[in-house]
């Protein structure tokens, strides 16, 4: 049953583990309340991504949580979620925001959509539909209390609360041939390094 193992009553977010751009992303919140999804610049600096890589956002100023941050740019980045066989990917644009958090991570409304992702924070589950039927991820509720533990804290949330990355790159399969772009590969089983997608750095840019 979907309640089976939790804590139960609870008010606990949902937090949950994705992998995003081939690292298993940890301590990601899943939120409705922004028209934006968020990656921190502590969690983007740790993924070994060039701000090189980053587009200009529409605005240098950020207002999150009644504080003003500075954005370091935006990114699109592919987002895998679910278990095999019921696998859902998307191509996620990120805001890159520097800022202390106890989050990596914000999947707000625009990242579910993609995803068509259902999110009961009550079950501590978010499901999706997939071509081979319903997909699940089950929330993380004893880390969920650890990061709202932190944020009250303040400021140097970020810093005392290690970020959890699972790198996965040098699992992912060879390409042959010689691309014409930087590729991106995401692995479909995370125990079979044969099973990968190739996917172009310039997907989803903005034209």
């Amino acid at each position: 049953m979907d309640l089976d193992n939790l804590i139960l009553p609870h008010d606990d977010a949902l937090v949950i583990t994705m992998l995003v751009a081939n690292w298993e992303l940890k301590k990601i919140l899943v939120g409705n309340g922004s028209s934006v999804d968020i990656l921190y610049y502590h969690a983007f600096k740790q993924m070994m991504i060039g701000d090189d890589r980053l587009r200009p956002a529409n605005s240098d100023l950020f207002h999150f949580l009644g504080e003003v941050v500075k954005v370091e740019g935006q990114i699109k980045l592919p987002v895998l979620v679910g278990e095999p066989p019921c696998l859902a990917f998307a191509m996620v644009n990120f805001l890159v925001v520097r800022a202390s958090s106890a989050y990596n991570a914000i999947l707000r409304r625009p990242g579910q959509n993609l995803v068509r992702i259902v999110a009961s924070t009550y079950h501590q589950k978010m499901k999706f539909i997939t071509p081979n039927g319903v997909g699940e991820v089950r929330g993380d509720q004893p880390q969920s209390r650890e990061c709202y533990a932190l944020a009250l804290k303040g400021k140097n949330a970020s810093k005392t609360l290690p970020i959890e990355l699972l790198d996965l790159r040098d699992e992912a399969q060879t390409v042959v041939n010689e691309p014409t772009e930087d590729v991106i590969s995401i692995l479909l089983y995370q125990d079979d390094s044969g099973k990968a997608v190739q996917i172009g750095s310039s997907l989803g840019e903005d034209a």
